[in-house]
């Protein structure tokens, strides 16, 4: 899968590890989550770093027009789904970058589960 992918508003930029702090402080925030899930203290960017550097999921970050990061969205290959971590100020972005991502997803010959 390509490296960036563009909906009509949305960017989404393939995770890299520098990418681990913003998805720490997500992972944490209320705001991005429904339940708040918890990060274990000081384990967070390491956790992180693992999580990205396996390779296991197709993980994108999400970033407005401007190109800020504003959350992030996965393919977990083993239940064919994919997960969003964003706040839900942002839905329109959220559902323009998850166009993008099933689309790309699809055409790499991958099965999305709704």
């Amino acid at each position: 899968m390509n490296e960036v992918l563009f909906g009509k508003r949305a960017i989404l930029t393939r995770t890299r590890p520098e990418d681990a702090p913003h998805l720490v402080m997500w992972w944490a925030d209320p705001a991005y989550q429904n339940p708040p899930r918890k990060v274990p203290f000081g384990e967070g960017e390491r956790y992180y770093q693992e999580w990205i550097q396996s390779g296991r999921l197709v993980h994108y970050i999400l970033r407005d027009p401007a190109g800020q990061p504003v959350g992030a969205l996965w393919y977990d290959p083993e239940t064919r789904r994919i997960q969003t971590l964003a706040p839900k100020h942002q839905a329109a972005l959220v559902q323009d970058g998850l166009t993008a991502f099933k689309r790309a997803l699809e055409q790499d010959g991958r099965e999305v589960v709704e």
